[in-house]
C-alpha cells in the first residue's frame, strides 16, 4: 500500500549507516546521542566503580594521564551495535589536537594494508610503502608466498587440492592485485578492496571461471590472513614505538581508539600484546571488545593468555550493555535518538505534508510515534533472544520502516529481528489485517481500550468501521490486561509475547512455541463441562460411582494444536482433543489463551461465555466420540455394552434377576456358586474370580446408569438396552485378544484399576461359559433328580419306628468292630430319626418342582441353565441329603472293618452269626433310610 514517504532512499542509507567513521563529521555530530549511562565496572583512576558515567566523564578518565605515562589501556565493552564505534568516533572528534593526537581504526578498515598505512600516516610517512625498505613488488610476492604456505600449512576444504589453487596464488596477476592494493592503501585510499572480484585475476589453468567464483571468500581471507602477518612481522611493535615518541616529543599524547578488537586477527593478538606491555610505551588505548569474545576468545588472543591479566592492566572497564543486550539508557531516549536522524534525514526538506503530521504523529516524528518507537524498540530480537541496541534500532525500526513501500506497520510486522506485540482487543472487533496491525504497533494502550488518532489511519488508507470512531479517535474496546496478582494461575512474565505467538499462528499457521499456554486453556473450558475421557454418566450424582477412563499420558486432557504447530499428528490409537485453530473459532482461542495467562474466572474473560462453552461442548463430544470409538475398536463392545454384559454375569453367578431392578446393594456375605466343583471346575473356579470383583462391577454399574445408588437412569439404561446382544456379547467376550490388550489405555477411575485385569476375568468366565456342555449337563442333572425322586418315593411306606432302632444300633455296631466314632454322624443320625412323612413329602415336592425348571431349561441357554440351578438349589441342598450320605459312610466303614476283623481271625465270614446279623441290620437300614443307588448325587 503506497504512503506519503518524502525522502530520498538514497539519504535514508547515507544517515542511519552503522559504521560512525562513514558519515561526515556535521551529520554524526547532528545524529550523535550522547552517552549518558555508562557502567563502569572498573576503574583504577577514580572511586567510579559500580557507577554510571556519561560520555564527557568518559574523555575525562582516558585523558587524565600524564604526557609520558606507561600505556594506559581502557576496554568498552558491549553487545554488537551496542554503540562502541559510535563512542569511538565521538572521541576523536572530542580530542583535543593541542594534547592529543587521535588515532581512531574503525571496524570497516580490516584490511591489515589500510591499517598500516594509517599508522604510517601517524609518523607522517603517508604515500611511503608500507614496509619501509621493502619494494612494493616484494610485498606482495612474499604475500603470496605466504599464502600458499598457510593454504598447505593451515588447509582449507574450499581450496583443495592445495596444488591446483598454488599456481593461482603465485599467479603474475594475483601479485598484481596484491601489489595494487598495498599501493592504494600507502596512498589513503581506504575505500579500495583486496581482490574484490574473481575479474582481477582473470581465468587459470586448471580452474573453471565458475570454480573461482564459489571459492572466492576463502581466497580472499586466505590472502587477507597472509597479508596481516606479513605486514606486522616485527614491524608493528617498532611503528607504535615510534609513534608513542614522536607525539610525545611534541607534547601531544597519542590517544589509540579501536573499535572492535574481534574485526582483526594477527594486529589484534600483537596490538593488545604491545599495549599489556605497559612499559613499552605512551598510549592511552581505548579498545572495543563485544561481550562474548572478552568471555571466550579475549585471554587466547594474548600471549600471556590469561584474562585476569588482561584486566588487572587495565585502567578502566566501561560497558555499555546489560546482561539481557539491552543498552544501558536507551529505552529512556530512544524517541530523542529516532527524532534526530529522522530530522536529518529530513534535512532542509519543507514539505507542507510533513509538517501536517506533527500533529497526528508527534514533532518531527512522522513516520512514527513515540508510542510505536517505543513498542518497536522494546521488540527488538536477535538470535531468539531480547536485544535492544541502536545498531538493530537503527537497521530494523527506522531503515525497515523508511525504506518500505508500505508503511510502517506493514513492515515491522515482516522484520525478523521484531516479535510483533499482541492485539489486546478481539479479532472480530477490528477485522481488517490492516487496522489490527496499525492499532497493535500505533495504538495507546488504555485501561479499558486501545485508541489511535483517527488521521493516522486516514493518512495510510487503512479502513476503520464507523462504529469504531469517536471523538475523532479509533477506539477499540480492550479484552486483555495484565495478569491479575494473586489469581489462581501463576501471572506470566512475557504473556504479551505468548498472546503474539498465538495471533501468529492463528493468522499464518506454522510453530507455535507457547502453544501449552493454549493447551491449558481449552483444558480448563473442556474441564468446565466434564472430563471427556470419562465414559460414565454425566448425570450421575453417586458417591459410589465409578467409570471407565482414558488413561494414556499424564493427567492432562491430550490436546493437539492443528496448522503445523509443532504437535505431533493424531492417530486412532492415541486420540487427542484437535484445535484446528480455524478463523471462525479465533476469537475463542484468544479467550482462552489469555484464560490460562491471566488466572482469572470464566465470566471475566469470555464476552460470550454461552458461544464458548457451546464450542467446548462440541469439542467435548467429537473427542469422547474418538475415545469410545478406540474402546469399541479394541472390545468389539461399547463401555455401555461391557458393563451389561458383566453385570449379567455376575447376576447369573448370584442366582439375581436377569431382567427385573439390579441388586445394587454392596455385598453382605460370601454367595454360593450355581456351578459344582466336578465337571463345572472351570465355571466355578472362573465365576469365583469374577464374583470377586463384584464390587468394582457394581460401582461401574451405578456410574453409568444410575442418577444415584438406588435411583436408575431409565431413559439412559433403555438407550443401552435396544441394541444390546447378550449372547453375541458374551461371544465378544470369550473372543476377546487378551495379549494385544495388555496395553489398552483404560483403567476404572476413581481406584486406578487397570481395565485389562477385569477384562481377563471377564474373557475366562465367557471363555467357560461357552465351553460347558449344557445338554450333557441338563441330562446328568435330570438322571440325578430322578434317582432322588426314586429315593423319596421308597422312604414314604417305611417303618419309622423300625428305622429309628436300627439307626440307635450302629453306635453299638462301630464298637463291636473297633469303628472309631466321629462327633458329626450324630447330628446326620437324629435328623435321619426325625424325618417324618410330612417332611419327606415336602422334599418330594422340591425334587418335583426341579425336575420341572431341568424340563423347562432343555430348550433354553446358558442364562436359563443357571436359572435352573438355582431353582434346583432348595432340593438339592436338603439337609436329609447330607444326612443320608453320612449313614452311607458309617455303613461302608463298618462293613470294612467287620470283614478286616474277621479275615484277621481266620474264620469264614459269611458263616458266622455275628456278620449275618450285621447283614441283616445293614440291608434293614438302607431299606429304610436310602437306595443302595446314588441318592447323595451332586
Amino acid at each position: 500500500m503506497p504512503y506519503p514517504a518524502p525522502w530520498s532512499p538514497a539519504r535514508v542509507r547515507q544517515v542511519l549507516t552503522t559504521e560512525s567513521r562513514q558519515k561526515a563529521r556535521d551529520l554524526f555530530l547532528r545524529t550523535h546521542r550522547p552517552f549518558r549511562q555508562i557502567r563502569v565496572d572498573l576503574c583504577k583512576e577514580a572511586d567510579l566503580a559500580g557507577r554510571f558515567i556519561g560520555e564527557e566523564q568518559v574523555y575525562n578518565l582516558i585523558t587524565a594521564g600524564a604526557l609520558d605515562a606507561d600505556n594506559r589501556l581502557f576496554f568498552v565493552v558491549g553487545e554488537a551495535g551496542a554503540g562502541k564505534s559510535e563512542l569511538c568516533q565521538w572521541l576523536e572528534y572530542r580530542a583535543e589536537p593541542a594534547r592529543r593526537l587521535a588515532i581512531h581504526i574503525p571496524r570497516s578498515m580490516t584490511s591489515a594494508a589500510h591499517v598500516a598505512a594509517l599508522l604510517r600516516r601517524a609518523l607522517g610517512l603517508a604515500g611511503a610503502p608500507l614496509l619501509r625498505r621493502t619494494p612494493v613488488a616484494t610485498q606482495a610476492r612474499h604475500v603470496a608466498l605466504s599464502a600458499v604456505v598457510l593454504l598447505y600449512e593451515q588447509g582449507d576444504p574450499a581450496l583443495a587440492p592445495a596444488s591446483v589453487w598454488e599456481a593461482l596464488l603465485d599467479s603474475t596477476a594475483t601479485r598484481a592485485a596484491i601489489a595494487e592494493h598495498l599501493t592504494a592503501a600507502a596512498r589513503g585510499e581506504s575505500g579500495h578492496q583486496l581482490l574484490p572480484a574473481p575479474e582481477a585475476i582473470g581465468p587459470q589453468p586448471g580452474l573453471s571461471a565458475e570454480v573461482i567464483a564459489a571459492n572466492w571468500p576463502a581466497l580472499r581471507r586466505l590472502v587477507a590472513l597472509a597479508m596481516e602477518q606479513t605486514l606486522w612481522l616485527g614491524d608493528l611493535r617498532d611503528t607504535l614505538t615510534q609513534i608513542a615518541r614522536a607525539a610525545v616529543a611534541s607534547g601531544v599524547r597519542p590517544l589509540l581508539l579501536l573499535e572492535d578488537v574481534t574485526a582483526f586477527r594477527v594486529l589484534g593478538d600483537r596490538l593488545l600484546d604491545y599495549l599489556l606491555d605497559l612499559t613499552s610505551g605512551h598510549f592511552d588505548a581505548v579498545i572495543g571488545v563485544t561481550t562474548g569474545f572478552e568471555r571466550t576468545q579475549l585471554a587466547g588472543a594474548t600471549l600471556a593468555g590469561d584474562l585476569t591479566h588482561v584486566h588487572h592492566r587495565l585502567r578502566a572497564r566501561l560497558v555499555l550493555t546489560d546482561d539481557l543486550g539491552r543498552a544501558y539508557g536507551l529505552d529512556d531516549e530512544v524517541v530523542e535518538l529516532a527524532r534526530g536522524y529522522l530530522g536529518a534525514i529530513r534535512g532542509d526538506l519543507a514539505d507542507p505534508a510533513l509538517a501536517a503530521c506533527d500533529d497526528a504523529f508527534g514533532p518531527g516524528l512522522y513516520p512514527f510515534t513515540e508510542t510505536a518507537l517505543r513498542r518497536a524498540f522494546a521488540a527488538l530480537h536477535e538470535e531468539g533472544s531480547p536485544r535492544q541496541t541502536p545498531r538493530l534500532f537503527l537497521e530494523h525500526v527506522l531503515g525497515a520502516a523508511l525504506l518500505s513501500p508500505e508503511p510502517p506497520p506493514a513492515a515491522l510486522d515482516r522484520s525478523a529481528h521484531l516479535v510483533s506485540p499482541p492485539a489486546l482487543f478481539l479479532a472480530d472487533d477490528a477485522p481488517d489485517p490492516a487496522l489490527r496491525g496499525l492499532l497493535r504497533w500505533y495504538g495507546h494502550v488504555g485501561d479499558d481500550a486501545i485508541t489511535l488518532d483517527r488521521r493516522i489511519a486516514e493518512l495510510w488508507g487503512v479502513p476503520v468501521p464507523p462504529e469504531l470512531i469517536h471523538d475523532g479517535q479509533i477506539r477499540v474496546a480492550r479484552a486483555y490486561v495484565a495478569p491479575a496478582a494473586g489469581a489462581p494461575a501463576p501471572a506470566a512474565a512475557d504473556w504479551q509475547r505468548e498472546l503474539h505467538e498465538l495471533q501468529q499462528w492463528l493468522d499464518q499457521g506454522g510453530l507455535y512455541p507457547s502453544r501449552e499456554t493454549l493447551k491449558a486453556g481449552v483444558e480448563r473450558i473442556i474441564l468446565a463441562i466434564g472430563d471427556p475421557r470419562a465414559l460414565g454418566s454425566p448425570d450421575s450424582l453417586s458417591l459410589s460411582r465409578a467409570e471407565i477412563f482414558y488413561a494414556r499420558g499424564d493427567e492432562r486432557i491430550p490436546i493437539a494444536l492443528g496448522r503445523e504447530s509443532g504437535d505431533q499428528p493424531v492417530t486412532q490409537v492415541s486420540p487427542k482433543l484437535c484445535v484446528r485453530g480455524l478463523p471462525e473459532e479465533r476469537a475463542v482461542l484468544e479467550e482462552l489463551a489469555y484464560l490460562a495467562l491471566s488466572g482469572a474466572e470464566l465470566s471475566q474473560v469470555c464476552r460470550n461465555l454461552a458461544l464458548t462453552l457451546a464450542w467446548a461442548r462440541g469439542h467435548f463430544d467429537t473427542y469422547q466420540a474418538d475415545i469410545r470409538r478406540l474402546l469399541r475398536d479394541q472390545l468389539g463392545l461399547s463401555a455401555e455394552h461391557l458393563i451389561l454384559i458383566s453385570w449379567r454375569m455376575i447376576a447369573g453367578l448370584r442366582g439375581e434377576p436377569l431382567d427385573g431392578p439390579p441388586n445394587l446393594r454392596p455385598d453382605a456375605g460370601s454367595v454360593v456358586s450355581p456351578w459344582s466343583d466336578g465337571a463345572q471346575r472351570a465355571c466355578a473356579t472362573a465365576g469365583a474370580d469374577l464374583l470377586a470383583r463384584r464390587e468394582i462391577f457394581r460401582r461401574l454399574y451405578i456410574g453409568a446408569f444410575t442418577l444415584r445408588d438406588t435411583l436408575l437412569d431409565r431413559e439412559r439404561l433403555g438407550a443401552a438396552l435396544i441394541d444390546f446382544d447378550p449372547a453375541a456379547a458374551l461371544e465378544r467376550l470369550a473372543d476377546l485378544p487378551l495379549t494385544s490388550l495388555k496395553t489398552t489405555p483404560f483403567r476404572v477411575r476413581p481406584g486406578g484399576e487397570r481395565l485389562y485385569d477385569l477384562l481377563a476375568a471377564l474373557q475366562r468366565y465367557a471363555s467357560a461359559l461357552r465351553r460347558l456342555d449344557l445338554a450333557g449337563e441338563l441330562r446328568r442333572d435330570a438322571e440325578d433328580l430322578d434317582a432322588r425322586a426314586r429315593h423319596l418315593d421308597a422312604q414314604q411306606g417305611g417303618h419309622r419306628v423300625e428305622l429309628r432302632r436300627q439307626l440307635g444300633m450302629l453306635r453299638w455296631r462301630c464298637g463291636e468292630v473297633g469303628v472309631v466314632w466321629r462327633e458329626g454322624w450324630d447330628a446326620a443320625l437324629e435328623l435321619l430319626a426325625g424325618v417324618d412323612a410330612e417332611a419327606i413329602a415336602a422334599l418330594r415336592g422340591q425334587v418335583a418342582a426341579a425336575n420341572a425348571a431341568a424340563a423347562g431349561a432343555m430348550t433354553g441357554d446358558v442364562w436359563d441353565y443357571q436359572a435352573f440351578r438355582y431353582a434346583a438349589r432348595p432340593a438339592l441342598t436338603h439337609p436329609y441329603w447330607g444326612a443320608a450320605e453320612t449313614v452311607g459312610t458309617i455303613q461302608s466303614e463298618l462293613l470294612r472293618a467287620a470283614r478286616a476283623r474277621y479275615r484277621g481271625a481266620g474264620k469264614s465270614l459269611t458263616s458266622t452269626p455275628g456278620y449275618r446279623a450285621l447283614l441283616k441290620t445293614v440291608r434293614q437300614i438302607r431299606k429304610g433310610g436310602v437306595d443302595d443307588g446314588d441318592a447323595t448325587a451332586r
